[in-house]
């Protein structure tokens, strides 16, 4: 008799752990929408968190208005080349093909380059084209005339101490142009305006033909 009744406590033991059991397998199943749902809404939060597509970068902004030059671009009007013959000083030449003139008989002595005031031959600049160098002619207002001045000083000296710019006033242009002159190149303008005359400068300062002061 002594091993039936730890028989019987055993199956007691059995049944009660079985019942627990069930009781949580009911308790779960009854859950079961409960922790769907909330998985499900996890899971969505998760895909929310992923980018929808690979990111990129920006787009660098592309600058307008900039305009890269080199020297012996053709910047401004080419005119065929009328020769660099010296001809006594003072002495006037009449055929030249334009007006400022950019190549052509001159005067065997350069203008000093610098600003002036007061008017320069065009056979003495001549001269100064063949050295490689910019002639800017104005027939502007006072304002204007400061800025031409105030870009020529912008430049830095050469090698042979010198900045090939000469700027001076000159009426045969109607009133308001600038006219931009190197050896057979021209440009003119009725305005003032910077960008370009910088433009022209680099193309044309230094191109021809004789490498002097």
């Amino acid at each position: 008799m002594t091993g039936r009744p730890a028989i019987a406590v055993f199956v007691v033991l059995v049944l009660i752990l079985i019942a627990s059991v069930a009781n949580v397998a009911i308790q779960v199943w009854q859950r079961a929408p409960a922790i769907a749902g909330d998985w499900e809404a996890v899971r969505g939060l998760i895909q929310a968190s992923q980018p929808t597509s690979t990111p990129t970068r920006p787009a660098q902004a592309t600058l307008t208005g900039v305009v890269s030059v080199k020297p012996g671009d053709p910047i401004g009007k080419h005119l065929s080349d009328q020769g660099n013959s010296h001809v006594p000083a003072n002495t006037r030449v009449t055929t030249y093909n334009s007006v400022p003139p950019t190549s052509g008989p001159h005067w065997p002595t350069p203008t000093p380059w610098g600003s002036y005031v007061t008017s320069l031959a065009d056979e003495q600049l001549v001269h100064n084209l063949e050295h490689g160098g910019i002639v800017i002619s104005h027939n502007t207002t006072p304002d204007v005339v400061e800025k031409l001045g105030a870009l020529r000083a912008s430049y830095p000296r050469d090698r042979f101490g010198s900045v090939k710019i000469v700027v001076r006033p000159y009426d045969l242009i109607p009133r308001g142009q600038i006219a931009l002159t190197a050896w057979t190149w021209l440009d003119v303008l009725e305005t003032y305006d910077e960008t370009r005359i910088r433009s022209f400068i680099t193309a044309h300062m230094n191109q021809c033909c004789e490498d002097v002061p």
